[in-house]
């Protein structure tokens, strides 16, 4: 029964100097007939509903997110300084690590782990699952890891031994996210996963619809596409199975097979998916129109809409 649900919310104070396991709170979501709970360190989780053999997924929110609100990052968010989190990222992966090395004495068992984690939570997910163990996860999703404050300053190593697959999503290179590709599957979504032309004011800017099209591609198909933009890659996928689909529901054995830069145009609104020429038993990349934007178009539209 795929029931449990732990979501990392960081809750440190910024002048504090230093992560305390009590700072950061598990929140643990045994199902929809258990009600939530903050774990400790010190508690099993089995004595309040969540089972070592049952599936079980991690989602580690952005710089200004939570599982209260679409984006609060508690103490950090008041001051607005991102940089005044990221100096304390290894401090919070070993607390973290800590509750993975838990999870990993009472049972659990890491072939039957998901993850997800978006910006900042995108690079606390991996580097923290490759601490643990190289390909100990089944699976890792993560939207668009952070540029600033990680790009060529934090070395991840090979990512993609995170888990078993790891899956990066990508929507705002080179602004508020990475210019990295070494995922097992790196999605370039949009036009290059630079620019989204659904974008609109905060906190749907480029960078934050990617949890958006994350949580869409559950009923809505992303799926793969020539590269329409023409965007720069040196690992394009040539090969990929039909309609292979960006997200969760994809299976890790079609995904297997599949190494590499991928692409899929968005659209306007939500579902963000709807190609004009495209329908849902009709899809040829060749007869779809796409908006197109210059450079320049791309750039300006960033600094509005972010």
């Amino acid at each position: 029964m795929e029931r449990i649900g732990i979501i990392l919310c960081i809750l440190v104070c910024v002048h504090c100097g230093t992560i305390y396991d009590d700072s950061i709170t598990f929140l643990i979501v045994p199902g929809s007939e258990l009600p939530m709970f903050n774990s400790s360190f010190n508690e099993s989780l089995s004595s309040r509903g969540c089972y070592p053999h049952e599936k079980f997924f991690i989602i580690v929110h952005g710089w200004l997110e939570s599982w209260k609100t679409e984006w609060d990052y508690s103490n950090y968010s008041m001051n607005s300084n991102y940089f005044l989190l990221t100096p304390h990222f290894a401090n919070i992966s070993n607390v973290f690590l800590k509750f993975l090395i838990k999870l990993d004495k009472e049972g659990f068992d890491f072939n039957n782990g998901y993850m997800f984690g978006f910006s900042y939570g995108a690079w606390l997910a991996i580097k923290t699952a490759k601490t643990f163990g190289n390909g100990r996860f089944a699976q890792i999703d993560v939207c668009d890891p952070a540029g600033p404050g990680f790009d060529y300053l934090i070395d991840m190593g090979d990512i993609s031994l995170a888990a078993q697959n790891v899956q990066c999503i990508h929507t705002n290179s080179g602004g508020y996210g990475t210019i990295l590709r070494n995922c097992s599957q790196n999605w370039l979504m949009g036009i290059c996963g630079i620019a989204q032309i659904g974008a609109s004011i905060y906190p749907k800017g480029h960078h934050g619809l990617c949890p958006y099209y994350y949580t869409a591609a559950f009923k809505y198909d992303f799926v793969a596409w020539q590269n329409i933009y023409a965007c720069y890659t040196t690992r394009i996928v040539t090969n990929y199975p039909e309609l292979f689909r960006m997200g969760y529901k994809e299976s890790l054995e079609k995904k297997s097979s599949v190494i590499g830069d991928l692409f899929s145009p968005t659209s306007m609104f939500f579902p963000y998916n709807e190609i004009l020429g495209r329908t849902s038993t009709t899809i040829n990349p060749k007869s779809d129109e796409f908006m197109n934007f210059s450079e320049n178009q791309i750039i300006d539209s960033d600094r509005n809409m972010l």
